[in-house]
């Protein structure tokens, strides 16, 4: 028996997994595009249309404190053009904006602001239902802005002048103050009689006087010049202001077609995104999904166990419920070459041990293990061995179907003594050395009546009846048939099904045949599409080795009961039984 290992932790994948993956659910990925798309296009025609108008400003327009500032404040506090800007349109998306704009349409429409690269031209869209709408929208949004900025920046230049004005007016007041003092004292030193008045006192004091006047007039006329100048310059912006704050460089016009919905730009999109949902429920559908899909599978599963045969899936094969056995119906077919292959296997493994009684069994039904064995029993028999293939599947018996036998007369008519072996045996006419022992009637306690002795020393006395019995039992989950067989025989071999067999019951198989201590020699894997058995059959050599394959005429001597002890016939008793020189002459037998 082939030691049991834990299952190997799964490899590190690689690219092409995930390719395999992508191939493998490619139905799903197709699927998921194409209603995601067709959504996406009925989306866009249940749409209402929606139009777009789009109008471009020039801002424009002096802050009044730059002009007011000096000349090094100003370079100072000075706004570059992208934060001014940016500052210009806060103020279209504030609240005095949108109010002004209810003023005028009634309604606050959407309009989206955005600055055109780094200038200060600023782009105004705004979207509607109706076209002319769209248009008046985003132009009266334009235009009360602009107004509302020129009015406001007429306000604010008109309060600067009105500061500046009184700033002069107040150095004029000042001058005329400090001529006053002057010309009062000059007025005391005329009528000033000097027996009674110091007229140099007097005039010392107006001298000092002048003195004090000239060089506070010299100041008060340098900032009177300073503020004329602002004053000046205000004014001119005022007269700018006027007609200024920003200027509409491109109006909207009515749009002549819809903006959205755009059912191709849609389609793009819901293309690209139902390629990635498609993906994403690809590597979902992989994770949650616990089916045997390939040779990999099979070894990470098993923990390394051989993989003795992998068998294409016959495509003519519909109907289940009915049976065919490819190595008679097409002998030269890839599935039939298959399992020669496995028959190959087999006996490779024979050399080193005798292989009398197999069992083929597997985790579920419907796996095709009736299947497998029918064929095997065939490229067996036409390899020139003796072989006897025994239903022991007393429960869903379909082995004598393959071969268009009946189940009058079986194994349990053997074991409750009904029938002898000879009578209850049933030759196949188009196989020579191929005997079948169908299960018979049914019983009512398949796994007690397994169970006995009797049935016991019957499945090990037909050894001595055939070089190879192929045992057919049931599969291993649901009852405890196969396992009851697996203690007699010499090998087991578990057959495995691309997207039937799950790892969970392939695990819990291989724990319940490592239990009883089964002689498991491998597993077969079962409807594997015709290129990956090709691609797994090329890499490992078994069809060609299966075209070729030996007779191993030693495995036609007789054999004890007991397991493991070989005695050979005689000379005359070999001689008396000759083989075919190749398959073709079995073919044509």
């Amino acid at each position: 028996m082939q030691p049991m290992i834990d299952p190997r932790e799964p490899d590190e994948l690689e690219l092409r997994d995930y390719l395999a993956v992508l191939n493998r659910r490619r139905l799903t990925i197709a699927l998921t595009t194409l209603i995601v798309v067709v959504l996406a296009l009925v989306y866009s025609f249940l749409q209402t249309p929606t139009y777009r108008a789009t109008a471009e400003v020039l801002l424009q327009g002096e802050n009044a404190e730059d002009l007011l500032s000096g000349s090094e404040n100003q370079a100072a506090n000075s706004q570059t053009l992208q934060s001014r800007v940016l500052t210009e349109i806060e103020v279209m998306r504030s609240r005095s904006v949108r109010d002004a704009v209810r003023d005028e349409l009634g309604y606050v429409p959407s309009v989206s602001i955005s600055q055109k690269g780094e200038t200060a031209v600023v782009s105004l869209s705004a979207t509607d239902t109706e076209p002319e709408r769209a248009a008046e929208e985003v132009n009266v949004f334009a235009s009360t802005f602009i107004d509302l900025r020129r009015n406001a920046n007429v306000s604010t230049l008109e309060e600067a002048i009105a500061i500046l004005t009184e700033q002069v007016s107040s150095l004029d007041t000042q001058l005329d103050e400090a001529d006053a003092v002057v010309e009062e004292l000059d007025a005391q030193i005329a009528t000033a009689d000097p027996a009674f008045v110091d007229v140099d006192a007097l005039t010392r004091q107006r001298d000092q006087a002048i003195a004090e006047r000239d060089a506070a007039r010299l100041s008060l006329q340098t900032q009177r010049a300073g503020y004329a100048e602002q004053l000046g310059q205000l004014q001119l912006s005022l007269n700018a202001a006027r007609t200024g704050g920003g200027e509409v460089v491109s109006e909207a016009t009515v749009p002549g077609s819809p903006f959205a919905p755009d059912p191709f730009r849609n389609a793009a999109v819901a293309l690209v995104l139902g390629l990635l949902l498609g993906a994403g429920l690809a590597f979902l559908r992989e994770y949650l999904d616990d089916r045997i899909r390939s040779k990999d599978d099979v070894d990470a599963t098993t923990g390394g166990t051989d993989v003795l045969g992998l068998i294409p899936k016959v495509e003519t094969w519909r109907n289940r419920s009915e049976t065919q056995l490819v190595s008679m119906s097409a002998p030269k077919s890839s599935v039939a070459e298959a399992y020669r292959a496995l028959r190959t296997s087999l006996q490779f493994i024979g050399v080193d041990r005798p292989l009398r009684l197999i069992q083929v069994t597997s985790a579920s039904a419907s796996e095709g293990k009736t299947t497998t064995l029918a064929n095997l029993g065939v490229a067996l028999a036409r390899a020139g061995h003796r072989v006897i293939v025994v239903d022991c599947d007393l429960r869903r018996p379909r082995l004598h179907q393959f071969f268009g036998l009946d189940n009058h007369v079986g194994l349990t008519s053997i074991i409750l003594g009904e029938r002898d072996f000879e009578h209850a045996i049933q030759p196949v006419p188009e196989v020579p050395r191929l005997a079948v022992l169908a299960s018979g009637p049914p019983p009512p306690n398949p796994s007690e009546l397994l169970s006995t002795r009797s049935a016991q020393a019957l499945l090990g006395s037909l050894a001595d009846h055939a070089d190879y019995v192929l045992i057919d039992s049931p599969p291993l989950l649901p009852v405890a048939d196969s396992v009851i067989i697996a203690r007699t025989v010499d090998a087991t071999v578990l057959v495995t099904t691309v997207g039937s067999t799950t790892k969970r019951n392939l695990r819990r198989s291989l724990e319940l045949l490592d239990q009883v201590d089964a002689p498991l020699v491998g597993v077969v894997l079962n409807g594997l599409e015709a290129e990956d058995a090709y691609a797994y059959a090329y890499g490992y050599g078994y069809y060609g080795q299966a075209n070729g394959s030996p007779d191993h005429s030693a495995g036609r001597g007789l054999f004890s009961r007991r397991r493991g002890v070989r005695s050979h016939a005689s000379a005359a008793e070999v001689a008396a039984a000759p083989l075919p020189s190749s398959e073709e002459d079995v073919y044509r037998s």
